[in-house]
């Protein structure tokens, strides 16, 4: 299956995006998940975070896109010590080069933001939505934009509430 891998992305993006026009730019859910593995004859495990509790065991990281009706449309595997924040921007291009895709929305976690993604996923005409550490948004060019004075640190909910957000834990506010 790996020698055909992208052929198997193609056909099923080509039969499981939506055929006719429509008023919108097609969404895709990107998520990213490890399993460990037994044996070693898997070149791309190696050791790395754990999420199913496993440190023992050597790892492998699986990355998903599905649509927004849950076809899975592309994947990739990779070592199981590949950072969450540095497989955007392969997949970035990947949707243009590999499956054609001009123009989508993102929804992804917090653990792929960075400016250098964003700024990835803007120059390629793709829109985005995720979730933002109260620490990263600092880092952000556009939110300096949106929010030019500074937030004072031992009363930052009162501004972030004034602007229609609300605080959800002590780091995320929606």
């Amino acid at each position: 299956m790996a020698a055909r891998e992208t052929e198997v992305q193609q056909w099923l993006a080509a039969h499981c995006l939506p055929a006719a026009a429509t008023d919108h730019d097609p969404t895709f859910f990107y998520d990213l998940t490890s399993t460990y593995v037994d044996g070693t004859t898997i070149p791309s495990a190696k050791p790395g975070d754990s999420r199913d509790h496993r440190p023992d065991r050597a790892q492998i990281v699986i990355g998903l896109l599905i649509t927004a009706t849950g076809y899975p449309v592309y994947w990739q595997v990779r070592p199981g010590n590949t950072p969450d924040v540095t497989t955007v921007q392969t997949i970035v291009t990947d949707l243009r080069k590999t499956l054609g895709i001009q123009r989508c929305i993102w929804v992804f976690d917090r653990g792929m933001v960075s400016a250098a993604n964003l700024a990835a996923i803007k120059a390629d005409h793709h829109t985005y939505l995720s979730a933002v550490d109260r620490d990263a948004m600092a880092g952000l060019s556009f939110w300096a934009k949106s929010w030019p004075e500074t937030v004072p640190s031992e009363d930052w909910q009162t501004p972030v509430a004034q602007r229609g957000f609300v605080a959800y834990d002590q780091d995320a506010t929606l």
